[in-house]
């Protein structure tokens, strides 16, 4: 069953890669301050929907650009059609569809497509992490000092910078170096497969939703 969502995400995922290839930056929305939206992440949003709404028929949806569906106690996605959205518009990977199936409030499927370099993470309850099929294997061992740590810079809400620059200064010193790609799901993917020793970020929050019934 699963392999149908993961199908559906790559469906998607490879149109973005096929619309950054004429991309037209004019046509770009801001949200809120550096909080920015296109229209790609707005179909690419409605595409999900559709194929994954009629994969799991009766489950509901919370996605990023708006679409919201939510069951309670029953099957819903959570959609973030273009995680990376800034990255996308100046045509900088990375930049990636993040998609979570929950079941009642708990998590039991996931998917991040990175589609800079076409590469889908997905992970289902029980049954581990893969790249690709790849078993994923979180870090070997190593202690900070012999990895890197990845981060998000504050981008739009301030008030916590000196607790964020302290942390992100003892990590200066801690690591072997510190890495920020502007794109949190694929930071967590990436840290899944033990590119990094560690992430953090500032102003990441659980989803929110009107539940319905």
């Amino acid at each position: 069953m699963s392999a149908g969502w993961e199908r559906a995400v790559r469906e998607v995922g490879d149109w973005i890669r096929g619309e950054r290839r004429e991309f037209a930056a004019n046509r770009v929305e801001t949200k809120s301050l550096n909080s920015l939206v296109s229209y790609v992440d707005q179909q690419a949003e409605q595409m999900l929907i559709q194929r994954l709404t009629e994969a799991v028929p009766g489950s509901g949806v919370l996605g990023e650009e708006g679409g919201e569906s939510w069951v309670e106690g029953g099957a819903n996605w959570i959609i973030d059609p273009l995680d990376g959205t800034t990255n996308f518009i100046h045509d900088l990977p990375p930049y990636a569809v993040s998609v979570a199936l929950m079941q009642d409030r708990e998590l039991v499927w996931a998917a991040v497509y990175e589609l800079g370099q076409a590469r889908m993470f997905t992970a289902s309850k029980g049954q581990g992490a893969r790249c690709d099929g790849r078993a994923l294997q979180v870090g070997d061992g190593a202690s900070l000092r012999d990895g890197l740590v990845a981060t998000g810079f504050p981008y739009h809400e301030f008030s916590q910078m000196p607790a964020y620059l302290e942390a992100l200064q003892a990590c200066f010193r801690g690591s072997r170096g510190v890495r920020r790609f502007g794109s949190a799901a694929t930071d967590l993917a990436w840290l899944a497969d033990g590119r990094f020793q560690g992430f953090f970020e500032h102003g990441l929050a659980p989803p929110t939703f009107t539940a319905r019934n």
